[in-house]
């Protein structure tokens, strides 16, 4: 069974731990380089990955690998967000999954 695994920033890999989950620490610098790793990597079938290190080159990589690979990968909330970042988030969601962008009474 392929298994499933959570990148964040290292403050948060104590508690992903705790609850028994496949972690990776990672900094902005050294992120790219572990998702495409991670991917080539038979093992795994499920990624996600904390949007605080999400910039424009990761979220390319991310676009590429939705396209291509048999994985899923999926972008969590940071915590503690403002809410409109919260709405940036739903609206940034909706976008993906209908192709177009709605603007969003919350």
């Amino acid at each position: 069974m392929k298994e499933s695994v959570v990148i964040t920033p290292e403050e948060s890999a104590f508690g992903f731990r705790l609850a028994g989950i496949s972690h990776f620490s990672a900094a902005k610098e050294n992120i790219s380089e572990l998702i495409r790793k991670i991917s080539k990597e038979d093992k795994y079938s499920f990624v996600a990955v904390d949007e605080r290190l999400i910039d424009d080159e990761v979220e390319e990589i991310i676009n590429e690998l939705e396209e291509k690979w048999d994985g899923v990968i999926v972008i969590l909330p940071a915590p503690a967000q403002s809410e409109k970042s919260k709405e940036d988030y739903i609206s940034k969601l909706v976008r993906k999954a209908i192709g177009y962008h709605v603007r969003l009474e919350l």
